[in-house]
């Protein structure tokens, strides 16, 4: 509602529910809460007034020119775009991404933040068209490589289009088009095992705490437990999953909700087939380690060990328990992996187990 009426976008909207400053009758308001016209919402304490007749949806195209910043208040005291846009009533201009202060290019503002989200999250790679200015000409190898991709610092990135757009003197034009603007592959990664998670979670807790039960199921992995080659990014979003969820059963508890992680190891599914995303350009000083993995990954597919009718059963039976466990390990690699993290816990706190002791103040 709030986005529809323009008072900002849905995941900026989301991230000041979560942190406390949008309220509802004077109670913090949850993500996906129904409001209707008797409520009260505040942002930041202020009374924002909510259309429930369907929104006039506004949309602006604005050319910036260099000197103006993509911000409604800066500190240095800086131009901003928002001063030059028509004024609206209880709407507010949203801005579809943003140029920094030194460039200039096509913006487009809209009142409508669904609108705004669809345009900039990174799931629907929108493609934009950049004009870029570079001290002379690039060759054919030049233009192949973009094409086909460098390699930064973060990962692998590549151009969609490459298009000569002329140029005197040193200086010289060429149009680029990029999806969104670089491969977000691991926002997305994150966006896919955890962030949509922990949305999903957060939608189903106020029902759950109405009623004082419930029961979470949330999938993690082994590699949530125990890390291998060529999967940093991946296990980071596993890790990030069984934090979240360990520290929500704890919360919970007393209310009555429980919460189970679900560990398995390698199932006779798609994952490593055609849902795997693999880096065209490698690194041979990892091929005995991260590049073995990929290929005993690639190998297995369609053979692994799960079976996955099996393991929703196996699910079923742990939520329908009267004591649930947190974690549901499932396959086993997964107890064998499992443990043996446990064993080298063990001992590498055993082995340091002086040093950790001493790192506390002599009188703690």
């Amino acid at each position: 509602m709030l986005a529809q009426c323009g008072y900002g976008s849905l995941r900026g909207l989301e991230e000041l529910i979560i942190a406390g400053r949008i309220t509802v009758n004077r109670q913090p308001a949850e993500v996906g809460q129904k409001v209707g016209p008797n409520d009260q919402v505040r942002i930041n304490g202020e009374l924002v007034r909510l259309r429930f007749a369907a929104p006039r949806v506004r949309v602006l195209l604005y050319h910036k020119p260099a000197g103006e910043i993509v911000s409604r208040a800066d500190p240095e005291g800086r131009p901003t775009v928002f001063d030059k846009l028509p004024r609206l009533g209880s709407a507010k201009w949203i801005a579809v991404g943003r140029l920094d202060f030194n460039s200039e290019g096509l913006l487009i503002f809209t009142t409508l933040g669904e609108l705004a989200n669809r345009l900039m999250h990174p799931r629907y790679e929108v493609e934009r068209e950049y004009s870029v200015r570079v001290m002379g000409t690039l060759t054919p190898e030049h233009e192949k490589q973009l094409l086909e991709g460098v390699e930064l610092e973060d990962g692998p990135a590549k151009v969609l289009a490459l298009a000569d757009g002329g140029g005197e003197g040193a200086n010289h034009w060429y149009k680029i088009v990029l999806p969104e603007g670089r491969n977000k592959e691991v926002r997305r990664m994150f966006e896919i095992n955890f962030f949509g998670l922990s949305r999903m979670t957060r939608a189903v807790l106020p029902i759950m705490r109405r009623q004082r039960s419930g029961h979470i199921v949330n999938i993690s992995s082994i590699g949530g437990l125990k890390s291998f080659p060529a999967l940093a990014y991946y296990h980071a979003t596993k890790f990030a999953v069984e934090g979240f969820s360990e520290s929500l059963a704890i919360e919970v508890a007393p209310l009555g909700i429980k919460v189970t992680l679900v560990e398995p190891s390698g199932f006779r599914t798609d994952w490593a087939g055609r849902s795997a995303s693999e880096r065209k350009s490698t690194i041979a000083d990892y091929a005995d380690t991260a590049g073995r993995n990929v290929e005993n990954l690639r190998d297995s597919s369609g053979k692994q060990p799960g079976d996955p009718v099996r393991a929703a059963a196996a699910i079923i039976a742990a939520v329908e328990s009267p004591d649930p466990p947190l974690h549901l390990l499932l396959g086993k690699a997964a107890l064998k992996g499992a443990r043996g993290k446990l064993e080298t816990l063990k001992h590498d706190f055993d082995a340091w187990e002086e040093t950790t002791l001493g790192a506390d103040f002599p009188d703690a």
